[in-house]
């Protein structure tokens, strides 16, 4: 298992390396098993939109510093995964103007898709609602092993 701190020191050497350079917001997941553990930095997100429960926003912001400022505070987050459950990767042009409320409707409207539309489904619900800054959306869904 990933160990918090490993995640905090990674980012914040990251952000280090991009110091001078353009600023970034930054979501990052792994998933083992059936826990996924991420960091974020900036105005990213993680949403977890299980099939039978409400949206839940996995990352709290940990400060407004985005990569590349040399002052990031990198907030780790974990949860546990039920089998279909969707773990909504974004950016804050992608989810401001949805929220959570926004991303269980884009994700719910776009589950008789092919699972490899969710981005563009939740991307085209944010765009119609104005588009003030870069957009980026990854999705990922645990299926059942078996």
């Amino acid at each position: 298992m990933l160990l918090d701190e490993t995640w905090v020191r990674w980012t914040r050497s990251l952000d280090s390396a991009l110091t001078g350079g353009a600023q970034s917001t930054f979501v990052a997941a792994a998933v083992l098993g059936n826990v996924v553990v991420g960091v974020t930095a900036g105005d990213s997100r993680a949403y977890l939109v299980p099939l039978d429960g409400q949206t839940r926003l996995l990352s709290d912001q940990a400060s407004k510093a985005r990569l590349g400022s040399g002052e990031t505070e990198p907030a780790v987050f974990r949860a546990t995964l039920a089998p279909r459950d969707i773990l909504i990767l974004a950016s804050d042009g992608a989810w401001g103007p949805l929220g959570p409320q926004g991303i269980d409707r884009a994700v719910r409207s776009a589950l008789g898709r092919h699972f490899s539309e969710m981005p563009e489904v939740v991307l085209d619900a944010a765009g119609k609602r104005g588009r003030g800054d870069d957009m980026t959306v990854l999705a990922l869904r645990l299926n059942p092993v078996g």
